[in-house]
């Protein structure tokens, strides 16, 4: 099981902690049960982070595209586009950052 150590309000450690024990006996300051998390908790919370991180990005690019800007950009530019959407696309859930090469003459 994992632990949150907190100082004023902010993580800054995550530590195992075997399951059963006293969570009161625990760093320095006592544990309650609300700081204990799984690893599936920490993992989506990862995630929402990385769904901001893509849609604070795609504000200033993908989403300012019109018709008319996308059509005039040669088939490699479309193509380059089209992957590098899908990378920010798979980001959330695979922590791989964009190659931002692809789309480097673009925007």
């Amino acid at each position: 099981m994992k632990a949150i150590i907190r100082d004023n309000g902010l993580i800054v450690n995550i530590i195992d902690v075997p399951d059963g024990a006293d969570l009161s006996t625990f760093g320095a300051e006592p544990f309650t049960e609300g700081d204990v998390i799984d690893s599936s908790v920490r993992q989506k919370a990862k995630q929402e982070d990385r769904r901001s991180k893509r849609n604070t990005k795609f504000a200033t690019t993908i989403d300012r595209m019109n018709p008319l800007w996308y059509n005039s950009l040669d088939s490699t530019q479309q193509s380059n586009l089209a992957t590098w959407r899908q990378q920010w696309l798979d980001y959330p859930s695979t922590g791989t950052i964009p190659n931002e090469a692809l789309v480097q003459d673009i925007f």
